[in-house]
């Protein structure tokens, strides 16, 4: 018996040579996203030590940037697959600090969506 084989089509299917990732898969974080990080953050470091696995949408709220988080999710499950999340414009507040668990936390976002994506 022979395989049907068919060409593989779609958002998912492409080569990096065919890409431009500024175009395709760029988005910004506004200063109000990055705010409501920060105010987040705060709420999470108000706790006390939280383990990592603990960070939930209760301990580390995004009301309105959580949605947002959601769709890109959406997004890398349907679409191409990769995206990039910048800081538009300059840093005007306080810097995250370097520690362990910022570190960790920045290793969480190379995945396509975390358990603290989900709204309240």
């Amino acid at each position: 018996m022979t395989p049907n084989i068919r060409p593989v089509e779609g958002k998912s299917v492409w080569l990096g040579s065919q890409i431009d990732y500024r175009q395709e898969g760029m988005h910004e974080l506004s200063a109000s996203d990055v705010a409501e990080i920060e105010v987040a953050l705060r709420h999470l470091k108000a706790q006390g030590s939280v383990d990592f696995a603990a960070i939930t949408p209760q301990n580390f709220p995004l009301p309105t940037l959580g949605a947002k988080l959601r769709g890109l999710g959406e997004e890398l499950r349907t679409g191409r697959g990769f995206l990039l999340l910048r800081r538009a414009g300059r840093p005007t507040t306080s810097r995250v600090s370097t520690s362990a668990s910022a570190r960790r936390s920045a290793n969480c976002c190379r995945s396509p969506i975390t358990a603290s994506c989900s709204a309240t």
